[in-house]
């Protein structure tokens, strides 16, 4: 018997608040919409338990937080989902752009800047649709200048307006690792680059607070950055090789990870005979 296929189609529906969509946003991970007004179109397709499909989602003049810092500005989604799974609600969602535009906030000496942009385009990665959201994606981004993510890093450093303003230059690229789920954000092998300045860094966010590693160069100046509960900790001699020998201890970390407890048995089961 033939799947039944069925096509849903929604023009344009009204939301009045987008903040009733951060249920769908972890907990603690560091990111919230406020509100705003917004609307969203859909285009799906269902055949049997397989589905795809398109959803945009535009907001404008709408209030959001990431980590410590308000941002006010223009929200534009465009979720492409591919090879969908509904029992599992897990989707391929390879192609899905965010796109964030004339945005305020406010630099690390307290400034408003206003027109700031940014591109975060999903190179691969597979969404589950649930609330809140999983998602292991890898981004491509671009943004107008660097200084809402150094004050980001260096939300809870003393010297934190004379280094964001060291490290705020302007047209960055580059890419990075997210993992979304639980209370948590993971943004990992994060690397930009723009005019002199490079950027490799390791962030969490996991109950709202800020961990992880960074390594900045910026012409003659090199430093490291170490975030925990306490503050952070700036590394200054060899900072690169710093950043390096934690980035290989957490590689051998992760290799170290106990297999699931069936592996040994899925090895040492002989292949099923093929049939004659």
């Amino acid at each position: 018997m033939e799947a039944i296929t069925t096509r849903v189609e929604l023009p344009i529906a009204e939301v009045e608040d987008i903040a009733a969509y951060s249920d769908y946003l972890p907990a603690g991970a560091g990111i919230e919409l406020l509100g705003g007004n917004a609307s969203l179109t859909a285009d799906l397709q269902l055949e049997g338990l397989h589905a795809q499909g398109d959803l945009t989602l535009r907001a404008f003049s709408s209030d959001l937080r990431v980590g410590e810092q308000r941002l006010r500005g223009d929200l534009s989604l465009d979720t492409r989902l591919r090879a969908g799974d509904l029992e599992t609600l897990t989707f391929d969602a390879t192609g899905t752009r965010l796109r964030l535009d004339n945005v305020m906030h406010e630099d690390a000496e307290g400034r408003r800047v206003q027109g700031w942009w940014a591109r975060l385009d999903l190179e691969r990665g597979r969404l589950t649709w649930q609330q809140p959201l999983s998602l292991s994606a890898r981004f491509g981004l671009a943004m107008r200048d660097s200084g809402l993510l150094a004050n980001l890093f260096l939300s809870r450093a003393g010297e934190r307006p004379r280094l964001a303003r060291l490290l705020t230059v302007p047209m960055i690229s580059g890419h990075a690792d997210v993992d979304l789920s639980d209370n948590r954000l993971h943004v990992s092998d994060l690397r930009l680059t723009g005019r002199n300045l490079e950027i490799l860094a390791d962030l969490r966010l996991i109950n709202d607070i800020a961990r992880g590693e960074m390594y900045a160069r910026f012409g003659a100046l090199r430093i490291g950055l170490a975030l925990d509960e306490e503050g952070r900790n700036l590394q200054l001699f060899r900072p690169r090789r710093w950043y390096q020998s934690i980035e290989e201890a957490r590689s051998e970390m992760d290799s170290r990870q106990p297999l699931p407890s069936d592996w040994q048995q899925e090895i040492e089961e002989p292949p099923a005979a093929p049939p004659r």
